[in-house]
């Protein structure tokens, strides 16, 4: 039976050597991430620009842990929560410069923030001609302290992800490789959900009967390491398309279960699954394309 993939904990000696380009990379995005925010006081476009600046943040740490070969989720937890905190605090310090650029006398800092405090801003339509939300007093504060916890939170839980991914010990490489994906369409969602468990037997003996061309499908992919190929790791996706009143297609997709490690001979069942679905989705293309025995044939002349 198949164990679900692990990481093994371990720090790739690059990437404490990675760290100082990550801060500068988090530096860089929080200084934009500050300019856009103090220029653009609208209130659905500011909550984009967080929303934005969480997944920066966090895919800065994510490249510094893929190049450095980390595969310890509490040290990628911790980088991602000092990329986020470079980010942020270097994002104030950008509002920060730009409030205070026309004043004829410098304040500090901490004189600023108790000055932004006091008056807040505008936020909305006309908020450039003194019009739309008010925030001040300790509005700002919450502000601040849900900007802060969603950028350190989201870029942690993002940097953590990159540790979840397959990575072969034996030759110290992330399995990218993909020699093996198929979709078995069809499938019932209480099919579906019983393969959450992880259970190799459910997986590799899916009711072969529910195969049809439909919008409901079971994605299967196997990642193996590009060196050895010995590694071997499968993942499964469940992706629904949905059509809308207009007629447009949305899809959306959901993991089934953990990624499983595969034994070689694990290997060859679920290729021998890949084969068996694509026979039978082909014969029944061929049966679709067959005119029906009921239905009249056109005369010859």
């Amino acid at each position: 039976m198949p164990t679900p993939y692990s990481p093994s904990g371990r720090v790739g000696s690059n990437t404490f050597l990675l760290l100082i380009p990550m801060l500068a990379s988090a530096g860089l995005l929080g200084a934009v991430y500050g300019v856009a925010m103090h220029f653009i006081p609208v209130m659905i476009i500011d909550a984009a620009l967080v929303i934005g600046f969480v997944f920066a943040s966090g895919w800065a740490a994510q490249i510094v842990l893929r190049v450095g070969k980390c595969r310890s989720p509490a040290f990628a937890i911790f980088y991602g929560v000092l990329a986020g905190a470079v980010a942020i605090a270097l994002s104030h310090y950008v509002v920060f410069e730009l409030s205070i650029r026309n004043l004829p006398t410098r304040p500090t800092f901490m004189q600023y923030l108790d000055w932004r405090v006091k008056t807040g801003w505008r936020v909305g339509r006309g908020s450039s001609f003194g019009r739309g939300m008010h925030i001040v007093g300790s509005l700002v504060w919450i502000c601040w302290t849900a900007e802060a916890l969603m950028v350190l939170i989201g870029s942690a839980l993002l940097a953590r992800k990159q540790t979840s991914e397959p990575f072969c010990e034996s030759c110290e490489r992330w399995a990218l490789r993909s020699p093996l994906t198929f979709s078995a369409p069809g499938l019932s969602a209480a099919t579906v959900e019983r393969m959450r468990s992880g259970s190799l037997e459910e997986i590799l003996s899916p009711p072969l009967s529910e195969i049809d061309h439909v919008r409901s499908q079971l994605r299967y992919r196997v990642r193996t390491c590009p060196s050895c190929q010995a590694s071997n790791y499968l993942d499964l996706e469940h992706a629904l398309v949905t059509t809308d009143k207009k007629g447009k297609a949305t899809e959306s997709t959901t993991r089934v279960g953990p990624t499983l490690q595969l034994a070689p001979e694990e290997l060859e069942a679920v290729r021998q699954l890949g084969e068996d679905i694509s026979a039978i989705l082909a014969a029944k293309l061929a049966d679709d394309a067959q005119p029906s025995l009921d239905q009249p044939q056109a005369k010859r002349s």
